[in-house]
């Protein structure tokens, strides 16, 4: 096999392999076939090599695949070491127990929010995330918002146009002109707010995590049951995911440390 179908091969293989994540873990041949424009030979071969490789396995009963122990052996050692800002792991778990919230940084990854720091909630009453989650643009949630607000208008509409404005409960927004008038508001206070718009009984604080130059690193987000939180209790909690955005902000300004252009 020539240098070129080496390469090919790869490609497939890394593709397909990338497909298995949530909603839909779990694939057959015939549907990654079809997923993927291949011929069901195709798929044959690559699956074979990535679950001899140990990074998918086949269930004997239903005779479809699923992420194997490789995988989750390599995502486990990604997650030690693909660390934005390792520094800021005392602050969110300082900020986890004073709100009593699960605390997440968040980056961009095509039109995908990925997870890359988590903290639960220490409390009785839990919000779960997960260190490596992965989740397409939607502007329900507030780390979404945020992003959006940051976003040059056309990616906006571009993202808009792909995913629409679905309503997960009845306080999602599901009119562009909300939408808009939403990024507005965001820009202009420096963080965002979902309130029960993505699940009835969860309240939801983002603010940006930014450059020197004001650009958009990532998202620090506030996840916690919404229910017994007076108005007074928001605004505190507000104030103090700012203030922690902006701590996580000086320690990456430290960290790449002064300009020297």
């Amino acid at each position: 096999m020539d240098a070129a179908n080496r390469s090919e091969g790869l490609r497939r293989g890394l593709e397909i392999l990338g497909i298995f994540r949530e909603p839909h873990p779990e694939w057959g041949v015939s549907e990654i076939a079809r997923e993927m424009g291949l011929h069901k030979n195709q798929v044959h071969r690559s699956l074979k090599t990535l679950v001899d490789a140990g990074f998918l396995q086949r269930c004997p009963k239903s005779a479809r695949y699923s992420l194997g122990f490789g995988a989750l052996e390599l995502g486990v050692e990604a997650g030690r070491h693909v660390n934005l800002i390792p520094e800021a792991r005392p602050l969110i778990e300082e900020l986890a127990v004073k709100l009593q919230a699960t605390i997440s940084i968040r980056v961009e990854d095509g039109d995908d929010m990925v997870l890359v720091e988590n903290m639960e909630n220490p409390g009785r009453l839990k919000v779960y995330s997960f260190q490596g989650n992965r989740r397409s643009w939607n502007f329900v949630g507030s780390g979404a918002k945020v992003f959006s607000a940051y976003w040059p208008p056309e990616r906006v509409e571009r993202l808009y146009r792909k995913f629409g404005l679905p309503r997960f409960t009845k306080n999602s927004l599901i009119r562009k002109a909300d939408m808009l008038k939403e990024i507005e508001k965001i820009r202009e206070q420096g963080y965002a707010v979902s309130n029960g718009e993505r699940s009835p009984e969860i309240l939801g604080v983002a603010a940006p995590v930014l450059e020197k130059d004001g650009a958009l690193i990532a998202v620090l987000v506030a996840a916690m049951p919404s229910a017994g939180i007076s108005k007074s209790r928001r605004e505190e909690i507000v104030r103090t995911v700012v203030r922690g955005a902006g701590k996580v902000s000086n320690l990456f300004k430290k960290r790449i440390g002064p300009d020297t252009g």
